[in-house]
């Protein structure tokens, strides 16, 4: 007698349950390292940034010989209002009237761009003279989250990025 054998293809609606659900679980246990991996690179995205203003800062003063100007607006009430921008002038308010421009063009990076980055500062702006890009010193530190991204220049022109993550993939030092 020989037995007939049949041969199905495909998948069960339970293996299809089984492998969703499996799915879900890992998705949702995925989730929150995404979410911090996220926060992380809209901080090392805004040190980028600034990172990319200074250098660009230098080259334009010693291009033209004149003084350059980071200049820095956080809202009294609110530390994630803020706006820093690099001009070439002194007469830069921030305003439609007064804006902050060099060479005829605006370059500035505002919380509408990094949502929920606070800033803290202790100057209104870092000055960048043509002679090897002394100026002023100051820091400007961007936190989210509890991570923090430190962008610090001293009165020499150099300057340092640094974070308090560096252990978790940033591209940048730990603070010291």
């Amino acid at each position: 007698m020989k037995s007939r054998r049949t041969s199905s293809y495909g998948i069960t609606l339970i293996e299809l349950i089984v492998v969703i659900a499996i799915w879900v679980i890992l998705f949702t246990l995925a989730i929150p390292s995404f979410q911090q991996y996220f926060k992380r690179q809209k901080l090392n995205g805004i040190a980028d940034n600034l990172h990319f203003l200074l250098r660009y800062a230098k080259a334009e003063s010693a291009k033209k010989s004149q003084r350059m100007w980071l200049k820095i607006q956080v809202n009294e009430n609110d530390d994630k209002i803020w706006r820093v921008a690099l001009t070439d002038t002194t007469a830069c308010e921030f305003t439609a009237a007064n804006p902050c421009l060099i060479n005829g063009i605006v370059r500035e990076y505002t919380n509408a761009q990094y949502q929920g980055v606070s800033l803290k500062t202790n100057v209104n702006s870092i000055s960048i003279d043509p002679i090897r890009g002394r100026g002023n010193a100051g820091t400007i530190r961007f936190a989210l989250n509890g991570m923090n991204i430190e962008f610090r220049k001293n009165t020499y022109g150099n300057h340092k990025v640094c974070t308090n993550f560096s252990a978790t993939n940033s591209r940048y030092p730990a603070c010291k």
